[in-house]
C-alpha cells in the first residue's frame, strides 16, 4: 500500500509538471519567432506590407527622386570630334542606334514632319429599340419632345419609348405621366446609378406648358440650364440638384471653411480662437461679409407655381436675391445644401408660411440665426455645417418641429430652457453652449441625451469659424504578429486553467 500511494503521488505530481513544460516550450517557440519578425521589420510593418494594403494616397514627387528602384537615366553617346577648326554640335543618338557622324559637307536632315492627331472616334449611336420599359405608354404629340431629351443626353439606362411616351413607367420609379388631353405634365429621370443623364439638355424651348413636375436631380447634367425651364408657367417642383450644371455664379474669393490640415487639426482651442482661413481679409467675418445675390437663385423668380426648389450640390455662390422676398413666397420645399453661400440668412424666409422643409446645410452662411416663429407648418430644419454664430433661438421651442440640426457652428450662450423633447429628431452637437446651471441643471443632461448637446460650466472662447471636421479617418492597421501574440497568450491562459483543474481533480482522487 505503501509503494502504490507513493506511485499514486508522483503521478499526481508528474502529470501537471509535464503539462507546463511542454507549454511552457510551446510558449517560448511562439515568442521567439514573434521576436524575429519584430527584429526583422522593427517592430513596424515593411514597406511591401504597408503598400499592399488599402492606401489610396501616391507618393511624394520628391521622394521618386532618389528611389533605388528607379531605372538608371541613359546618357548621351559621345560622338568622335572631326578634325576641323570650327566646332560641330553632333545631333543626339537615336534611341535604337548610334547616329552616324556627320562630316563637313553633310547638311542636317530636316525633322521629320509631325503627323496631326487623330480625330475621336465618332459617338456610338444610340439604341432606339424601347427596353426596360415597366409599363407601356400611348402616343403624344408631346414625346417629340422626350425623343430630342434623349438624343442630347443619353445613352441612359433604359430606353424610352419616343412615340408612345404617355404614363409609361421605366425602373427606379422613373416616368413620364400626362394627363387627359395627352399633354406631359410629370417627368421623373433622378439618380445617377440608374438613368445616367449627362451631356447638356437641349437649348430649345421644348413647349411643356402642363409641365407640372421636373425631376432629373443625381446624374451628370452639364452646360447652363436652359431658359425654357425657368419659363414653364405650370412648373411647381423642380429638382436638378447634384449635377454638372454651369450656375453663372462668381467664384468667392475665398473661403470661410477651414481645410482639416495639420495645422488645424492640431491645433488647441485657444489656437483656434484666432485662426483665420487663408485669404480673408482681417476686417472681414462670416457675419459682414457682402457678397452679391446669386445669378443661378434669379432666375427661378420667373416660375409663378413654383413650390418646391431642389438645387443642392451645385456650387451656388453669393446671397439669396431680394427678389425672393415677393416672389419665392409660395414654396413649401427648398433645398440649397451643400453650396458656396455665403453672408447672413436673410430675414424675409420667415414671411415664407407655407414652407414645411428648409435644408440650408453645408454652406457658409454667418450671423445669428433669424427668427422663424411665422412658420408654423414647418417640420424639418437643417443649418448644420455653417458659421452660425449667437445663442439658440428662444423661438424654436414654439415651432412644430419633427427633425432639427443645428450641429457644426459657432452657437454658443446657456442652452435655453424649452419643450424641446418633443422634436423626433435633433441635434445641436459640436457649438460652444453654457450648461444649465440651478435647479433646472437636469435639463443639461435632457439636452445631451436627446440631441447629442456637449456644454460647459463656463461659457468657453467661440473660434473665428468652424473648427474643420474630418471625416476621413486613417484605418487602423493591425500587425499579424500581434494577433499571434494575443492568441498565443490566451490560448496558453486557458490551457493552464485547464492543467490546474485536471492536478486539483487528481489529486483531490
Amino acid at each position: 500500500m505503501t509503494i502504490r500511494g507513493y506511485r499514486r503521488a508522483t503521478k499526481t505530481l508528474l502529470l501537471p509538471l509535464l503539462f507546463l513544460l511542454i507549454l511552457t516550450i510551446l510558449q517560448a517557440g511562439a515568442f521567439v519567432s514573434a521576436e524575429e519578425e519584430d527584429r526583422d521589420g522593427d517592430g513596424e510593418p515593411d514597406e511591401g506590407s504597408r503598400s499592399s494594403e488599402n492606401d489610396d494616397t501616391f507618393a511624394d514627387p520628391g521622394d521618386l527622386e532618389s528611389d533605388p528602384s528607379d531605372p538608371p537615366i541613359p546618357t548621351l553617346v559621345t560622338l568622335t570630334p572631326i578634325p576641323t577648326p570650327a566646332p560641330i554640335i553632333p545631333e543626339p543618338p537615336a534611341p535604337s542606334s548610334p547616329s552616324p557622324v556627320p562630316t563637313p559637307t553633310s547638311t542636317p536632315s530636316a525633322p521629320a514632319p509631325i503627323a496631326p492627331p487623330r480625330p475621336p472616334p465618332p459617338p456610338a449611336p444610340l439604341p432606339t429599340v424601347p427596353s426596360g420599359i415597366i409599363k407601356a405608354g400611348t402616343r403624344s404629340s408631346d414625346c417629340a419632345v422626350i425623343a430630342d431629351l434623349y438624343k442630347a443626353t443619353g445613352p441612359w439606362q433604359f430606353v424610352p419609348d419616343t412615340e408612345n411616351c404617355c404614363n409609361a413607367e421605366y425602373p427606379n420609379s422613373s416616368g413620364i405621366k400626362c394627363n387627359s388631353n395627352n399633354r406631359i405634365i410629370y417627368i421623373y429621370l433622378a439618380d445617377l446609378s440608374h438613368n445616367r443623364l449627362s451631356g447638356s439638355l437641349p437649348s430649345s424651348a421644348p413647349g411643356w406648358v402642363g409641365l407640372g413636375t421636373l425631376n432629373l436631380e443625381q446624374n451628370s447634367l452639364s452646360g447652363s440650364l436652359p431658359d425654357w425651364i425657368t419659363t414653364l408657367p405650370n412648373l411647381h417642383s423642380l429638382a436638378i440638384g447634384q449635377n454638372s450644371f454651369t450656375t453663372g455664379d462668381p467664384v468667392p474669393p475665398f473661403t470661410f471653411n477651414l481645410e482639416p490640415t495639420m495645422a488645424s487639426a492640431t491645433a488647441t482651442p485657444a489656437d483656434m480662437v484666432n485662426l483665420r482661413p487663408p485669404g480673408v481679409p482681417f476686417n472681414v467675418t462670416p457675419e459682414n461679409i457682402v457678397v452679391p445675390s446669386s445669378v443661378f437663385l434669379e432666375s427661378f423668380t420667373r416660375l409663378p407655381k413654383l413650390k418646391q426648389l431642389k438645387v443642392d450640390s451645385l456650387g451656388i455662390s453669393g446671397s439669396f436675391p431680394i427678389s425672393w422676398q415677393s416672389r419665392m413666397v409660395n414654396l413649401t420645399k427648398l433645398d440649397v445644401s451643400n453650396n458656396s453661400m455665403q453672408g447672413q440668412i436673410p430675414g424675409f424666409l420667415n414671411e415664407f408660411v407655407n414652407l414645411k422643409t428648409l435644408l440650408l446645410d453645408r454652406n457658409e452662411f454667418g450671423g445669428a440665426i433669424p427668427s422663424f416663429k411665422k412658420l408654423r407648418s414647418l417640420s424639418v430644419l437643417d443649418l448644420s455645417y455653417n458659421q452660425l454664430s449667437g445663442p439658440l433661438p428662444p423661438w424654436s421651442a414654439g415651432l412644430n418641429l419633427t427633425v432639427l440640426n443645428l450641429s457644426n457652428n459657432l452657437l454658443s450662450g446657456p442652452l435655453p430652457l424649452d419643450n424641446h423633447h418633443y422634436w423626433r429628431t435633433c441635434s445641436v452637437s459640436n457649438n460652444y453652449f453654457q450648461c444649465i446651471k440651478g435647479p433646472e441643471q437636469i435639463l443639461s443632461a435632457k439636452w445631451k441625451a436627446d440631441c447629442r448637446a456637449t456644454c460647459t460650466d463656463e461659457q468657453q472662447p467661440v473660434p473665428f469659424v468652424r473648427p474643420p471636421i474630418n471625416t476621413t479617418l486613417t484605418a487602423i492597421k493591425v500587425r499579424p504578429q500581434n494577433d499571434a501574440q494575443v492568441n498565443t497568450v490566451s490560448s496558453t491562459a486557458r490551457w493552464i486553467s485547464v492543467v490546474a483543474l485536471l492536478s486539483t481533480v487528481i489529486f483531490l482522487i
